[in-house]
C-alpha cells in the first residue's frame, strides 16, 4: 500500500495486554496491509539452538526447560535487573 505516492506507508503498533494490537492488527490485514508480527519473529529465532546454548550460559540450566525457554523463570531473571535485562 502507498500514500500519496511517497512509498510505502509503514506503521509501527505498540501497546500493552489487552490494549486491542490484534483487533487492529486484523483490520488492517483485511484491509490488505502486509504484517510483520515481531514477537512471533522473536519466537522463532528463540528457538534455534544456538540461541537456547547463549540464553542457558547467560542465565543458568533453569532458563531453558523442555528445549525451550523458561519464560517465567527467564522474566523474573531479567526485567527489574538492568544489567540482567542489556544481556
Amino acid at each position: 500500500m502507498t500514500q500519496n505516492n511517497k512509498g510505502p506507508l509503514i506503521i509501527g503498533l505498540t501497546g500493552s495486554i489487552a490494549t486491542g494490537k490484534s483487533a487492529l492488527t486484523s483490520i488492517l490485514k483485511e484491509l490488505g496491509y502486509y504484517i510483520i508480527d515481531s514477537d512471533k519473529i522473536a519466537r522463532r529465532v528463540s528457538e534455534k539452538k544456538e540461541v537456547l546454548d547463549q540464553i542457558e550460559k547467560e542465565f543458568g540450566k533453569e532458563a531453558i526447560k523442555d528445549g525451550q525457554i523458561n519464560r517465567e523463570y527467564l522474566g523474573k531473571k531479567v526485567f527489574g535487573n538492568e544489567e540482567n535485562l542489556k544481556k
